[in-house]
């Protein structure tokens, strides 16, 4: 979904070099992060005696952005509901 490294040479006039180099995107890209289910408890306490549960997030790259969901805090089975976005 990235645009691809190019390089333009133009051969007739009538063509617009920004146009060509950086084209306009063809649509979009929706990504909903709904929930997860059963994840491992990683907080321990105690040298790893107790075992607490853990502060999930998402993270997700698309071409070279980057997005993080909300912390969701001693949950092991979290819901987001978030939707992104990338042109």
């Amino acid at each position: 979904m990235v645009l691809p490294n190019r390089m333009c040479f133009p051969l007739i006039d009538q063509v617009k070099m920004d146009h060509m180099r950086f084209p306009l995107p063809c649509g979009v890209v929706r990504v909903h992060v709904l929930e997860a289910r059963d994840l491992v408890a990683k907080d321990t306490y105690m040298m790893g005696l107790v075992k607490g549960k853990s502060d999930p997030y998402a993270k997700l790259r698309v071409g070279d952005r980057l997005f993080k969901t909300k912390t969701i805090k001693q949950n092991l089975n979290p819901v987001w509901n978030e939707v992104y976005e990338v042109e």
